[in-house]
């Protein structure tokens, strides 16, 4: 294996981390198992699961939180943006969405986070779809748009995405973006 790649099983690993983290695929949300997998993974070199658990330390909660730990970790992912970069560009979703990430939490500057996740969420990656829907309710980078947003929404909560089945659940409710319908609103 070269330097600066991933071997298959730690990529594996950091699959099965965001499965258990964002509830993919019909996975049971697993907090305490996904902060293994995904320390795991950092551990043995994956950059995804290094910026991941940089988040984790920013925001706390699932860790205790160390803002120098995770200035620490920003700084060694950002000395990685290549990895990134050159999956991005070679139609990669999952790292385009990384690449998004990044940007939003200021170690990208380079970049517009919205293309990136764009590209992937066109490509079906749900987390990418997630955070797309999310974009378009909070009008973060983009105009206010609630269809929009139910849109990528949906199409993230038909990957069963637990956290997007909330979302969707709540805009048919509320008549956010689609038409109300409460009747299939419980559904999900």
């Amino acid at each position: 294996m070269e330097a600066g790649e991933v071997s298959t099983e730690c990529c594996n690993i950091y699959q099965n981390a965001l499965h258990l983290y964002w509830g993919l695929e019909g996975h049971t949300v697993d907090d305490a198992a996904a902060v293994e997998a995904f320390a795991s993974a950092a551990e043995n070199g994956h950059p995804g699961a290094q910026l991941q658990m940089g988040v984790f330390y920013k925001c706390g909660g699932l860790v205790s939180q160390d803002r120098e730990m995770a200035v620490k970790i920003f700084d060694a992912v950002g000395k990685k943006l290549s990895w990134f970069e050159q999956r991005a560009n070679a139609g990669d979703a999952l790292a385009q969405w990384q690449l998004s990430r990044l940007v939003a939490h200021g170690i990208a500057q380079n970049y517009d986070s919205i293309p990136w996740c764009r590209l992937a969420a066109e490509q079906g990656y749900a987390l990418a779809q997630f955070d797309l829907s999310q974009c378009y309710h909070d009008g973060d980078g983009v105009a206010k748009d609630p269809s929009l947003a139910a849109y990528w929404c949906q199409l993230a909560a038909d990957q069963k995405m637990v956290e997007a089945g909330y979302w969707i659940g709540s805009y048919l409710r509320d008549g956010r973006g689609v038409k109300k319908n409460c009747s299939s609103a419980v559904n999900w």
